[in-house]
């Protein structure tokens, strides 16, 4: 699971800790220029320490979800030198040479974000089959992202009202559209989508 702020909270690891079910093996959070980021880790790759989120190369920061089932081939076809044999670090490989252009070359499912640390900039992304949650609060110049709702209603000083059209729409077909949740102010990336927040 994965969780971000682009403020500080002294909420954060509890809010951190209702990820763990999504991941029980490993769980860390860091706080870099008033941002906070954090990841709890189910190992199934690469189940060594080194591999660990948040992970950082070269000022790029990343929390990531999923898996990339093509890593191995990139690192050889795209010449990556990589350090660890974890699939999260050619995220961020493949970010330092391509920049946003990158997420055609995935094949995956994942949702993740990286952090520039020099631009200071959160580039935020969802696999084509949303197969990964990427939910996020935008209001007031606060940014929270997370894997669950819940994670994200427990940083909120007020609880959103309810997004009746979202619940209607999800009544009648079963299936919720768009970027609408069941909150207002908290959406969902959809699906083979990326979003850039500076």
């Amino acid at each position: 699971g994965i969780l971000g702020t682009n403020f500080l909270t002294n909420n954060f690891a509890n809010s951190l800790e209702l990820l763990n079910n999504r991941g029980p093996d490993f769980q860390n959070f860091i706080t870099i220029n008033e941002n906070q980021f954090g990841h709890t880790r189910l190992a199934i790759i690469d189940l060594d320490e080194e591999a660990n989120q948040p992970m950082i190369f070269d000022d790029i920061l990343l929390v990531f979800n999923g898996e990339i089932y093509n890593y191995k081939e990139l690192i050889h076809v795209e010449h990556l030198e990589c350090k660890t044999k974890s699939d999260s670090e050619v995220l961020i490989r493949l970010y330092q040479k391509y920049g946003f252009d990158f997420l055609n070359k995935l094949n995956g499912m994942f949702s993740f974000c990286i952090y520039d640390m020099k631009k200071e900039l959160y580039f935020c992304a969802r696999d084509r089959y949303g197969k990964k949650p990427f939910f996020y609060y935008f209001k007031d110049n606060k940014f929270i992202f997370s894997s669950s709702i819940k994670s994200i209603l427990n940083l909120l000083d007020y609880k959103p009202n309810l997004n009746k059209v979202a619940v209607s729409k999800y009544m009648q077909y079963f299936v919720s559209f768009g970027e609408d949740t069941f909150y207002q102010d908290i959406y969902k990336l959809e699906s083979a989508t990326y979003m850039i927040y500076e």
